[in-house]
């Protein structure tokens, strides 16, 4: 008995390995199947997609390919010839296909049909090389075609009439009459000739009527008017006599519904529809035969060894619901024939279940044979198991966490991911455990360096220490699989299995979105009260010291006439004295000269009072937040006269240079004068604070209209420090200042921010750091318009489609607009037409000789731009070569949209940062 227990036990532990080494080969064969390299073949079909007859050959190709070759990649084009006859057509899918093969070249094309094995005989090597080429389903093919063409090999489409013919007369003893339905296109009028030698041997005894060249109307009165003793033999009818065009399926639906005498046909498309059969020109056979020839060639056989197979692939096919309509017996039909829509038997419908449930019967008989000595045992093994782990599974699945395990590594490979992640990411468990960077390629760019950076750290150190350390705990942003970013916390450990040396980190993840954001809300709620309360103390400040203010100016603009009076009074006297002869001392000034000096100065006393009432008068509107003046027409060169004479002196103790172009035919706008001046003002003393000293500063001021959209544009123009870009999202938060210590409020920028917000307007500056800023203020030309001025990247490149992408870039961030240009003409048109322009790019090629001219040129209008170039071609150093030093960014190489946008993200994002205002938003 032991022996004989022994024995069995020997034999299940065999049968167990043999399994397992079976099922090890399968992976292993699989395996080693799938990591050959893929062949590419190109199949180009004359007619459009959804055609039966090219649908059948598709199906068939790929069916052979995939079974024959492991890995094959196989692309399908559609010329649609049949439907588009033009030459122009032509011509565009030759242009078409050059561009996207030409460095693409597959290892084999397979062409349905004439005009596919036309295409490629003419234009083949031009688009293609020397590529093997495999064609199907040509109808009129001879030897001399392939005259120098040693990479063609195919088989031929032939159709056979004759033994249709003497089925349909086998069939039916007694007809006496065929009606022949064909076109008199070149395909019907070949099929047409061919027929008329095939009829003289039936000629005796059946009279063949030809039912071509009429109208769709016509033809199928007459197919009516057949007698009962008729066959009806569908060739192919695609064009009426009226020019008009039928597919194949609407032919034979129109002669099926005219007529319920027999119809015959030569072609596998009419099969299924209506026809009763013959001997049929099969897709399909003509697929295999074409897909076979190319895996001959792939496997290295030469196109001219495999050669031209001109006998077609033809086969016996009978459609069964036909057959039964008319009664024709099955045993009747030719030897060979192919019987198609049989209702299949039981056995057929359900041949897979019922060869799966054997198997799988035997296949348990065989596991419950094997594991029926371990069952009792490991009955309550399991029940306890069972027991632990849905106590387990049910704790895990009430937390709002998801767990997981690791390897102790920054990019470990996920051992175990917990379903819950479903609920919180909207992934399956699978993609984090099949794709070891799923996880880390998900976070977010400004949090990835920082986390995988600490796991690098933290967890490889913890892993040279003992178990039991605290916890790594880290928050990120993750994408989701509905796009968006959710904040999570990440919390890892450490830890080894009992009497094992193999350690794993453990850890979950739960998303804290809701309290980052309450955080968030809370914080700013907090900013909003300091501001608030900070708001509130300038008002009252503003109010006491505008109060303070006015007092004394009060007494300056009521002394000032009274002076003038007492001027006017004395000024004729000193006249009369100096004509008196008498001796005054005027500091070597004529009486006149010290009259005109003293009607300016009075002028200007006054001139400067009633700026610091108005200037009161605004403090105090700024603090009570109260519209009290009503909007006007204002001319904004006005607007610039009246501020420089209460900036001049800064102006003129800062700058070496000022200019001041100002545009004559400006319109009119409608606004408010003195909250213009105001941040006229304001943006003159910000350029004044950013002056280098070491330098020869300069400053421009200049106006001009705006077309589109219709406004003006103000811009002030410095040759500074510029603004660096960690400040410039800062700039125009009130009390933000980075001159505190020298006096700076922080309330200029933002005091104009909020004065041009009124106006519906825009303001932003374009700085680049050592070179200067340049600020610009853009004003609706009424109130009741709402600007959206954006900032914009400039493409030059003579591609049209590829400027087309180009301009599509515009919709992902960081830019908001981009703009192409397809010459240096229409380049210099765009700087000119749009002031948020802060980038321009340019392709190499498209420039030419004129890159470095260019270059300069823009650099010369308008130092603050970023100009980069990129070009196809693979050399860096010559790029760099042509584009020169003043390029700031160049890209060579492939070019592709990733690099494009890897420009658009240098120049703004990198190097500068465009602030867009306007009425309600932030």
């Amino acid at each position: 008995m032991f022996h004989r227990r022994n024995i069995f036990v020997s034999t299940k532990y065999k049968f167990i390995f043999a399994f397992f080494c079976i099922l090890f080969f399968i992976i292993l064969s699989k395996n080693v199947k799938s990591s050959e390299n893929p062949y590419t073949v190109l199949v180009i079909h004359s007619y459009h997609k959804g055609f039966r007859w090219t649908d059948t050959i598709e199906e068939s190709i790929r069916m052979k390919l995939m079974n024959e070759l492991q890995g094959v990649r196989i692309i399908t084009e559609y010329m649609d010839s049949k439907r588009h006859v033009k030459s122009e057509h032509t011509e565009n899918l030759l242009r078409l296909y050059a561009s996207k093969y030409s460095l693409d070249h597959p290892d084999v094309v397979i062409a349905t049909d004439d005009n596919a094995f036309n295409f490629l005989r003419i234009y083949g090597k031009q688009v293609f090389g020397h590529v093997p080429v495999v064609f199907c389903g040509v109808n009129f093919f001879q030897d001399d075609m392939l005259e120098g063409l040693d990479n063609f090999a195919g088989v031929v489409e032939t159709i056979d009439v004759r033994r249709t013919l003497a089925a349909a007369v086998a069939l039916h003893p007694s007809i006496r009459q065929i009606a022949v339905v064909v076109d008199r296109t070149p395909t019907g009028r070949s099929t047409a000739q061919a027929l008329k030698e095939i009829t003289s041997a039936f000629s005796n005894k059946i009279d063949f009527i030809m039912l071509d060249g009429l109208p769709m109307t016509s033809l199928l009165d007459k197919v009516r008017a057949l007698p009962q003793q008729s066959v009806v033999l569908l060739l192919n009818f695609n064009r009426d006599a009226d020019g008009r065009v039928f597919s194949h399926l609407e032919t034979i639906k129109l002669l099926r519904e005219a007529t319920a005498l027999p119809i015959y046909g030569v072609w596998d498309f009419f099969m299924g529809e209506g026809i009763v059969g013959g001997m049929i020109t099969s897709g399909k056979g003509q697929g295999m035969a074409a897909a076979s020839m190319a895996v001959r060639i792939i496997n290295g056989q030469a196109p001219k060894d495999v050669g031209v197979n001109k006998q077609s692939p033809n086969r016996w096919m009978f459609d069964y619901a036909q057959l039964k309509r008319l009664g024709l017996s099955e045993e009747k039909l030719p030897l060979g024939s192919q019987i198609l829509n049989r209702p299949p038997s039981f056995y057929e419908v359900n041949k897979k279940i019922i060869w799966s449930l054997v198997a799988a019967v035997l296949f348990l008989t065989g596991v419950s044979s094997i594991m029926a000595l371990n069952i009792i045992q490991r009955r309550r093994v399991q029940a306890e198991l069972r027991d632990t782990a849905e106590k387990l599974a049910n704790l895990l699945e009430s937390l709002p966490i998801a767990p997981f395990t690791t390897i102790p590594e920054p990019l470990g490979r996920f051992t175990y991911v917990s379903h819950n992640v479903i609920s919180i990411t909207g992934f399956q468990p699978e993609d984090f455990l099949d794709d070891k960077d799923f996880w880390s390629k998900r976070i977010h760019p400004d949090d990835s360096g920082v986390v995988l950076d600490r796991l690098g750290k933290e967890l490889n150190l913890k892993t040279e220490k003992k178990n039991g350390l605290d916890d790594e705990r880290l928050t990120y942003r993750f994408q989701t699989a509905r796009g968006d970013y959710r904040w999570f916390s990440d919390v890892r450990r450490v830890v080894s299995y009992p009497d094992s040396q193999v350690r794993r980190v453990a850890g979950f993840w739960q998303d804290i979105t809701a309290e980052v954001e309450l955080r968030q809300e809370t914080e700013r709620s907090l900013q909003q009260v300091i501001q608030a309360d900070k708001l509130a103390s300038l008002g009252e400040l503003v109010a006491g010291v505008a109060h303070e203010i006015r007092n004394p100016n009060v007494f300056i603009s009521t002394n000032v006439p009274l002076l003038r009076e007492t001027w006017e009074i004395l000024e004729p006297l000193l006249d009369r004295a100096q004509t008196a002869g008498w001796e005054l001392d005027t500091g070597g000034m004529s009486v006149a000269e010290l009259s005109q000096d003293m009607n300016d100065m009075l002028d200007d006393i006054m001139v400067g009072s009633e700026r610091i009432d108005r200037v009161v008068r605004e403090l105090r509107d700024f603090a009570s937040s109260n519209e009290r003046s009503q909007p006007q027409a204002v001319q904004l060169n006005d607007v610039v006269k009246k501020t420089l004479p209460l900036v001049g002196a800064q102006v003129r103790k800062t700058f070496k240079r000022f200019v001041l172009e100002l545009d004559p035919n400006l319109p009119l706008i409608e606004g408010y004068p003195t909250k213009l001046e105001q941040v006229v003002a304001n943006l003159v003393v910000n350029a004044t604070h950013a002056v280098r000293p070491e330098n020869q500063s300069n400053l421009l001021i200049s106006t001009r209209r705006m077309e589109s959209p219709q406004g003006v544009i103000l811009q002030v123009h410095d040759d500074g420090h510029g603004i660096p870009p960690e400040l410039r999202e800062k700039i125009f938060e009130p009390f933000f200042t980075t001159r505190r210590e020298k006096g700076g409020t922080g309330l200029g920028l933002s005091v104009s921010y909020r004065l041009v917000n009124d106006h519906n307007g825009v303001i932003f500056p374009v700085s680049r750091p050592g070179v200067g800023t340049c600020f610009a203020m853009v004003l609706p030309l009424h109130l009741d318009r709402c600007l959206r001025i954006r900032p914009a990247v400039l493409w030059m490149d003579r591609d049209e489609a590829r400027l087309e992408r180009l301009v599509l870039l515009g919709q992902d961030p960081p830019a908001s607009e981009c703009i192409g240009a397809r010459s240096s003409e229409e380049l210099s048109r765009a700087l000119a037409e749009n002031p948020n322009i802060v980038a321009v790019c340019l392709e190499l090629e498209s420039a030419g000789t004129e890159v470095g001219e260019l270059l300069k040129s823009i650099a010369d209008v308008n130092p603050l731009l970023i100009r980069a170039v990129y070009t196809d071609n693979p050399d860096e150093c010559a790029a760099h070569d042509k584009a020169g030093s003043l390029a700031d960014l160049v890209v060579s190489g492939p070019l592709n949209l990733d690099l494009l946008r890897r420009i658009l993200r240098f120049n703004i994002t990198n190097q500068l940062q465009v602030t867009p205002v306007a009425r309600g938003e932030k």
